[in-house]
C-alpha cells in the first residue's frame, strides 16, 4: 500500500463515511545518537532495506536514517506492532514519493514527501489493523541531533483492534 493522498484534502473518497472511520495519529522521535548506536552495532541493514539505505545515505550525517526510523516507529505504533522488532520494521518502508509530478527533478534539492509501503514478503505485518487500513501518511522533520515523525492513518470499521492507548 502506498500513501499518495494529500493530507490537506482529507482521506480519499473511497473511505467509509467519517462516523464509521477510525482515525489514528502517532508521533515518535529518534535521537541521532540512537541511530549512531544502530550503525555501530551493524543493525542498519536489519532495519532498513537497500533502497531505504541508499536514500538515507545521501545525507552527510545520520539524519536521513533518524527520520525514517522515527516514521517506522510511528507506523508500527498505529498498527499495534512492537517497535523493537527489527524484521517487522524492515517490512515498513519509508521512501520518497514518486518524482513524476516534478517539473524539473534536477532542481528538486529537498526531495519529495515520504510515502509508506509495506513489503509483501513480511507476513508479520498482516495484523487485523493492517487489513483494515484504508490510508496512511507520514511527515518527517529532522535537525542535526533529532528527528520527529508523525503518522496518520484511517482504518475501516472493525471490532478487532491492536491499538494501544498507552503507546
Amino acid at each position: 500500500m502506498t500513501a499518495s493522498w494529500n493530507l490537506a484534502a482529507g482521506p480519499p473518497p473511497s473511505c467509509p463515511p467519517p462516523e464509521r472511520q477510525e482515525w489514528r495519529l502517532s508521533c515518535r522521535t529518534v535521537d541521532r545518537r540512537d541511530i549512531a548506536a544502530l550503525a555501530s552495532g551493524g543493525r542498519l541493514a536489519g532495519v532498513f532495506d537497500p533502497v531505504e539505505r541508499a536514500h538515507s545515505g545521501r545525507h552527510k550525517d545520520l539524519t536521513g536514517f533518524a527520520g525514517r526510523l522515527a516514521a517506522k516507529y510511528a507506523v508500527a505504533d498505529l498498527l499495534g506492532l512492537p517497535a523493537d522488532d527489527d524484521d517487522l520494521l524492515k517490512g515498513i518502508q519509508i521512501l520518497p514519493s514518486p518524482r513524476n509530478a516534478c517539473r524539473d527533478p534536477a532542481r528538486c534539492e529537498r526531495g519529495h514527501p515520504p510515502t509508506v509501503r509495506f513489503r509483501s514478503d513480511h507476513s508479520g505485518l498482516d495484523t487485523p489493523d493492517r487489513v483494515r487500513l484504508l490510508w496512511i501518511d507520514v511527515s518527517i522533520a529532522h535537525e542535526t541531533d533529532r528527528a520527529v515523525a508523525a503518522a496518520f492513518a484511517v482504518l475501516a470499521p472493525g471490532h478487532t483492534s491492536t491499538w494501544r492507548e498507552d503507546a
